[in-house]
């Protein structure tokens, strides 16, 4: 027995096969055409929810990345530059190849064409966990000609960079983490203290060994001058 013809899908759903095909671009460098609303739900974490909802809060990570990449100023004039870098190019000069990492890498650069740092994201509809923040290896010279021409020290306007960025996620609810991995990790320990709260989730089960989560600190000032409570 024949089916009939297929259901055209609605507005909502084209709008989200469209947005959902956007987000892996950005932030896995890779086409994803055609996958069906059930599938890209299921993908998402959002299984059940209303096509509008998935709509919205798929917006809300595109418009996060459309922020991220590109060009950008910092408050003492100099440039920098977040973009995409695959795993597999990081994986060639980095301090511990990354085996067990596949997703995605973003690249941050300052002046554009002099790569300082990497960092990957991890996101479902609750959380964007900053899964992992890794400076160059051998770059302590250009990282400090950097934070002299930024203005600031250079992992703090990349940090600044993230936070208005994440603005978008913010106002869906979503909630800002960073995984702080052991002790020896000078970079990212600076970033905690600075945005983050020193307590750590309890109920994160790590995939690195000795790494904990920890939340956007709102009682931090530069926090609230970044990113308004919501």
């Amino acid at each position: 027995m024949s089916k009939g013809p297929e259901k055209e899908p609605t507005e909502a759903e084209k709008e989200v096969q469209k947005l959902w095909e956007e987000l892996q671009r950005l932030r896995r460098g890779r086409e994803d055409a055609g996958r069906p609303i059930a599938s890209i739900a299921n993908a998402a974490g959002m299984q059940g929810s209303k096509h509008e909802n998935i709509r919205d809060r798929l917006k809300a990570e595109v418009e996060f990345y459309r922020s991220l990449y590109g060009r950008h100023k910092g408050p003492g004039g100099g440039v920098f530059e977040v973009t995409y870098l695959p795993t597999k190019h990081w994986n060639k000069t980095a301090k511990t190849p990354l085996a067990w990492m596949e997703r995605e890498l973003l690249q941050f650069s300052s002046p554009p064409g002099t790569p300082l740092a990497v960092v990957r994201f991890d996101a479902n509809p609750r959380y964007l966990n900053i899964e992992y923040f890794q400076g160059e290896r051998d770059a302590a010279e250009a990282m400090s000609a950097a934070t002299e021409a930024l203005g600031r020290p250079w992992y703090e306007v990349f940090m600044d960079h993230i936070i208005k960025s994440f603005d978008p996620l913010h106002r869906q609810g979503v909630k800002l983490w960073q995984v702080s991995p052991h002790e020896s990790e000078t970079v990212p320990l600076k970033i905690r203290d600075r945005y983050f709260t020193k307590e750590h989730d309890t109920t994160f089960i790590a995939s690195q060994h000795g790494s904990t989560r920890h939340a956007l600190n709102f009682r931090k000032k530069r926090v609230r001058e970044l990113l308004k409570p919501g």
